[in-house]
C-alpha cells in the first residue's frame, strides 16, 4: 500500500507530532508499505518550495514557504499537493493534526476532494476550543465525507466524538512507544537514588509543576534522598516550576533546559 503522511510539522523540528509521524513512517515502511511524507516544515538545510529530502529512507516533500520565524504555514501549497498526490498514485492518506494545523486542514480538504481514503489523527486536547469547532462544523463535515477520525487518547477523543456527531465513530490511536528501545540492561541498578528523567515543554497544558509535586510526594513517602528528577525542556512555565522547586527545597530536581 502506498501511504501519504501529512503533517504541518516534521523533522528536523522536534515535538510530539514530528517524532510520532517519523516513527509511524518507519514502522509502516518496515511492514512493507511505501510511505512518503508531506509537510510545511523546512528541511535541515533550509529546503522548501517542494524540495524532496530523504529522512531515514522516507521521502519528505518540503512544501514549506518563506514565513516569519520559519512557521510551518503555506497557504499556497494545496495545488502542488494535489498534483503530487495524483501523480504519486497513493492508496491512502493519514493526516496528523493539532488544535491549529492549517497545512493539515488544507491537506484534508485536498484528499477529500480527490476521493482519497483519509484517516485523521488528533494529537491535542480539544475541550477548550470544542465550541468554536462545533460552530465551524468542518470536523463534522469531514467525518460525514468518510474521514476516519482518531485521537491519541480516550480523553482527547471525548470532545472529538461530540464534534463528529451521532452515529460516527472516533478511534483511539495511542502514541506509539518502541518498548524494546527503552529496555534496561540485564545488570543490577547502581546504588543511589532512583533517577527519573523527562523531556517536556514547560507549558501549563503539559503540567510540569504537577509532575514535580507528584515526584516530591513519592520522594516523601520513599524517604529523603531516594529520588532525583531531571526535567529537560523550556517553555513559559519555567519560572513557575523554578519557584516551586526553590520554595519546596527540592534540591534533587534539576532543570538544565
Amino acid at each position: 500500500m502506498k501511504v501519504a503522511l501529512l503533517s504541518d510539522c516534521y523533522l528536523p523540528r522536534l515535538g510530539g507530532i514530528e517524532v510520532q509521524t517519523h516513527d509511524l513512517a518507519q514502522h509502516l515502511q518496515a511492514a512493507g508499505h511505501e510511505v512518503e511524507v508531506f509537510t510545511a516544515t523546512r528541511g535541515a538545510g533550509g529546503e522548501m518550495h517542494g524540495a524532496v529530502t530523504v529522512v531515514d529512507g522516507v521521502p519528505v516533500h518540503r512544501l514549506a514557504a518563506r514565513m516569519p520565524w520559519e512557521l510551518p504555514i503555506n497557504p499556497w501549497a494545496p495545488p502542488e499537493l494535489r498534483r503530487r498526490l495524483v501523480d504519486g498514485g497513493f492508496d491512502v492518506a493519514h493526516v496528523q493534526t493539532g488544535v491549529v494545523s492549517p497545512f493539515a486542514w488544507d491537506s484534508t480538504r485536498v484528499t477529500v476532494g480527490l476521493g482519497l481514503p483519509t484517516a485523521m489523527t488528533w494529537h491535542c486536547m480539544l475541550a477548550g476550543v470544542a465550541p468554536i469547532f462545533d460552530v465551524a462544523r468542518f470536523v463534522r463535515r469531514w467525518a460525514s465525507c468518510g474521514v476516519a477520525m482518531s485521537a491519541v487518547s480516550d480523553v482527547a477523543a471525548q470532545p472529538l466524538r461530540r464534534l463528529v456527531g451521532p452515529g460516527r465513530s472516533v478511534g483511539v490511536l495511542p502514541n506509539g512507544i518502541d518498548v524494546a528501545r527503552w529496555a534496561g540492561g540485564s545488570g543490577g541498578r547502581e546504588p543511589g537514588p532512583l533517577r527519573l528523567v523527562t523531556a517536556m515543554r514547560l507549558a501549563a497544558r503539559k503540567r510540569p509543576a504537577a509532575l514535580v509535586e507528584l515526584v516530591a510526594e513519592a520522594e516523601r513517602l520513599a524517604g529523603s534522598g531516594s529520588v532525583s528528577l531531571t526535567v529537560l525542556g523550556e517553555g513559559p512555565d519555567r519560572r513557575k516550576v523554578e519557584s516551586l522547586v526553590r520554595g519546596r527545597g527540592l534540591d534533587w530536581v534539576s532543570l538544565p533546559g
